[in-house]
């Protein structure tokens, strides 16, 4: 398939640190739609992934509806998962999130600020289900949000390629 991308392991800057493997695993679900951007199905979303973690003791879900920069990092929290499900896209040259700013606008959110804000939660896993979070612009090898959490110290992140991954049925 062209628009995966399998990356094995690549060098990161930051040595590796200890995150108490605890039960059950906390995970954070972000989920994000600004209306000034195409409509997401973000309610199917959460709900196949309640269905899937309802019957899973072993890992604690909380879920951001509407996810701003401040209700996503509210409060400090620990969490050792992260689902990110809404838009990506590229600005600058580095890979963005596109967030809601609270009024239905877009909040863009950097692969560098958002590597900064998960590697303090001590999240080790993530998942991002957003436009282009897996690509690369040909000129920095750490521009895609994916690169930028891996170099962060995340132990691992799957991430969309395809530029309409989030909208596909």
């Amino acid at each position: 398939m062209p628009n995966v991308s399998l990356v094995r392991h690549q060098a990161a800057t930051l040595p590796a640190w200890e995150v108490a493997a605890t039960l059950p695993a906390r995970m954070v679900v972000a989920l994000a739609s600004p209306s000034t951007l195409p409509a997401l199905k973000l309610d199917q979303e959460r709900a196949l992934l309640e269905t899937a973690l309802l019957k899973n003791p072993r890992i604690q879900a909380t879920f951001v509806a509407n996810a701003t920069p401040d209700t996503l990092f509210a409060g400090g929290q620990q969490a050792h998962l992260f689902h990110f499900a809404g838009h990506g896209d590229f600005q600058n040259g580095e890979g963005v999130i596109a967030l809601d700013d609270g009024y239905g606008d877009a909040a863009l959110l950097t692969a560098g600020e958002l590597a900064v804000q998960l590697r303090q939660m001590g999240v080790r896993v993530a998942v991002l289900g957003a436009c282009r979070s897996g690509r690369r612009d040909g000129v920095n090898v750490w521009g895609s949000v994916a690169t930028a959490l891996l170099k962060a110290g995340l132990g691992a992140v799957v991430a969309a390629c395809a530029p309409d991954a989030s909208t596909a049925p």
